[in-house]
C-alpha cells in the first residue's frame, strides 16, 4: 500500500490546525475519516507523526521530518497541475497599491509562464475595498493586507510584511546609522522619533496608518493630524525631496529604495507587521489553482525586505 496524496494533504492541514476537528471542518470531511487517513499514514511508516493531547495536536520529531517533504510535494502536485490543466484564460487579481507596484508585473509574467494560458487582470484598491469586489464577484482572487474582514472566501496566509519609516537620506532621523543592503539603515528609530518627523501618510484607508495609530494609541503617542494624501506620486515626490517622511511597506517605494532616492528604517519599539493574505473567491473556478497561485505570490513576496514567508496553507474559510 502506498502513500496517497489525501493522505499527506490531511496530515498537512491538521499540522497547520492543531487540531483534528478543526482540521476536520476545514476539509469539510467526518472527523472520523480524517483519522483514518492518519492513522492510515502513521501504518504505513511504522511511525507516529503526531502527539496527541486533550486540548490538541503536536507533531512528533517524525512528523516534523515528514511535514517538510509532504509539503513540498504538494506543492510539486499543484505546480503541475497548474502547467498541464486547462487554465481558466482570465483571472481578475486584486491588489493593494504597494503590492501591485511590487510584484504586479512579475505575477503576470510568472503566473503565464507556470500556468500557460492565465491571464491575469489587475486592479488596484484598499484592502476592505478589494474584499467587497471579490464577494460581488468582481474580482476572483485578491492579495490584502490582514482578513480584510470575515468575508465569502476561501483565506491562505502567505507573508508577514513590515513597515518602515522612509526618509530622504538627508532627512533620516539621528542616529540611524548607515545603510546596508535594500537600502535599510543599520540601526532603527524609535516610534516617537518616526512620529516626530514630518510625517504623510498615502491614503487614509491604508493599512500603514491603522497600524501606526494602533501603536501609537497603545503608546501615548500622538498622531499626526491632516497628514493623508490621495496621490501616491505626490506623496512619493515629497518623501524623495526630503519635505516628508512616511511609515510605509517596502513596495511602495520600492524602486525609490533601490535608486537610493528613498531608504528606510526599522521601528524598534513598535515593530508594525501585517500579514498578506491571499482570498478566494469560492465558485469563481479558481479554486483548484489556490496552490499554485500562493506558491507563486509567496514566491515573489519572499524577494522583499522585511517580509516574512508563511508555511501556513489556509488560514480560515
Amino acid at each position: 500500500m502506498h502513500v496517497t496524496l489525501r493522505q499527506l494533504r490531511y496530515f498537512v492541514e491538521a499540522a497547520d490546525a492543531g487540531s483534528m476537528t478543526a482540521a476536520a471542518k476545514a476539509l469539510n470531511v467526518a472527523p472520523t475519516a480524517l483519522s483514518l487517513q492518519i492513522k492510515a499514514l502513521e501504518e504505513h511508516f511504522g511511525r507516529a507523526v503526531f502527539v496527541r493531547r486533550s486540548n490538541g495536536i503536536s507533531l512528533t520529531d517524525d512528523g516534523h521530518t515528514l511535514i517538510g517533504y509532504a509539503r513540498r510535494i504538494l506543492d510539486l502536485v499543484a505546480e503541475t497541475e497548474g502547467v498541464f490543466a486547462v487554465a481558466p484564460g482570465r483571472l481578475r487579481l486584486g491588489l493593494p497599491p504597494a503590492i501591485a507596484r511590487l510584484i504586479g508585473i512579475e505575477a503576470m509574467i510568472e503566473g503565464s509562464a507556470r500556468m500557460p494560458g492565465l491571464q491575469l487582470e489587475i486592479t488596484e484598491g484598499w484592502s476592505t475595498g478589494l474584499a467587497r469586489q471579490l464577494v460581488a464577484g468582481e474580482l476572483d482572487v485578491a492579495l490584502v493586507y490582514g482578513s480584510a474582514g470575515r468575508v465569502a472566501a476561501h483565506s491562505v496566509a502567505l507573508a508577514t510584511e513590515t513597515f518602515f519609516l522612509a526618509t530622504a537620506p538627508r532627512l533620516a532621523p539621528e542616529g540611524a546609522g548607515g545603510y546596508g543592503p535594500g537600502g535599510i539603515a543599520t540601526r532603527g528609530v524609535t516610534l516617537a522619533a518616526a512620529l516626530a518627523s514630518p510625517v504623510v501618510f498615502y491614503g487614509s484607508q491604508s493599512m500603514a496608518w491603522a497600524l501606526t495609530e494602533r501603536a501609537a494609541q497603545s503608546r501615548g503617542a500622538r498622531m499626526p493630524t491632516e497628514a493623508h494624501l490621495d496621490s501616491i506620486d505626490l506623496w512619493r515626490s515629497l518623501i524623495i525631496r526630503g519635505l516628508n517622511s512616511s511609515i510605509t511597506p517596502y513596495g511602495a517605494v520600492c524602486d525609490e529604495v533601490r535608486r537610493g532616492d528613498i531608504v528606510l528604517h526599522d521601528i524598534v519599539d513598535a515593530p508594525l507587521r501585517c500579514d498578506v493574505t491571499m482570498l478566494v473567491r469560492p465558485g469563481s473556478g479558481h479554486e483548484r489553482l489556490e496552490r499554485a497561485l500562493a506558491a507563486l505570490f509567496r514566491d515573489l513576496l519572499a524577494e522583499s525586505p522585511g517580509t516574512r514567508v508563511l508555511e501556513t496553507r489556509r488560514a480560515a474559510s
